[in-house]
């Protein structure tokens, strides 16, 4: 611990009034000599005491100033923490911000018609030249039964061939055994879409003077009961009528959630 600057002045007094002490007592003999001493010893000595108290002054300013620097040290490792924790929810709300966007665009991919959802996520998909499917983690007990048409924030996905407690089987639209009735939503000719076990599926029942071309959008035309009318599915992708295939809205190797819609007869 350093000693204080009044300690020092304390001790430094100390010695002073003994020596003028000391100095009084030998004056007292009237000597010129020892009264000039007194005096001159006097003068020398508040300086030094002063100088000598000095470097006890400066490092306490020292103590001082370091004290602050940990003070200020801690403060900014604290804000880096909260910083730290506030990049961390900012993260998160983004990403609840885009689940809650993709889900919000699935409302408006369904028909205006009095519906009912159950929104699922995708557990698992597959697809060959044989077989396109998916599974997806609601079932019966969300009111999902076979037949229902499955969509995405994007359009049609597919529909559900089978149903337990809590899962659903979902046929893609690009499975070989899909058969989809859609219509040219421009001209309102009506076709049927055909999966063909790849990325492209075609379409089938095209006139020969169909008036069908490239970019043309098609949506479902209802028929048949299962599909009611205006659900999206995809974008002509060729003029060719003989083999006229359709781009897909909604792309399966990348949907995360999807809505199975359950449509009031």
């Amino acid at each position: 611990m350093l000693p204080t600057r009044s300690s020092v002045v304390r001790v430094g007094q100390f010695f002073l009034l003994t020596l003028l002490l000391l100095l009084l007592v030998l004056g007292r003999s009237g000597n010129p000599y020892v009264m000039t001493l007194k005096a001159q010893l006097g003068d020398a000595l508040v300086p030094v005491l002063s100088v000598a108290a000095a470097p006890f002054d400066a490092l306490r300013g020292v103590s001082a100033g370091a004290k602050n620097w940990v003070m200020v040290y801690q403060q900014n490792q604290s804000l880096k923490n909260e910083n730290r924790e506030l990049l961390k929810w900012q993260a998160l709300a983004k990403e609840l911000q885009v689940e809650n966007e993709k889900l919000r665009r699935l409302l408006h991919v369904a028909p205006k018609r009095e519906a009912h959802f159950a929104t699922a996520t995708i557990v698992s998909a597959h697809g060959s030249a044989f077989s396109s499917a998916a599974l997806i983690n609601a079932g019966k007990e969300d009111g999902v039964v076979a037949n229902q048409p499955v969509i995405s924030e994007r359009g049609l996905v597919g529909r559900v061939t089978g149903s337990g407690d809590r899962s659903a089987q979902v046929l893609l639209l690009t499975d070989m055994s899909s058969r989809i009735p859609v219509m040219n939503e421009r001209t309102r000719e009506k076709m049927i879409l055909v999966g063909r076990g790849e990325r492209r599926p075609g379409l089938s029942y095209v006139a020969t003077d169909s008036a069908t071309r490239k970019g043309d959008r098609i949506i479902t035309s209802g028929d048949g009961g299962i599909f009611p009318k205006n659900i999206a599915v995809g974008i002509v992708g060729n003029a060719d009528k003989a083999a006229m295939r359709v781009d897909l809205f909604a792309n399966s190797a990348d949907i995360e959630y999807v809505s199975v819609v359950q449509y009031d007869k």
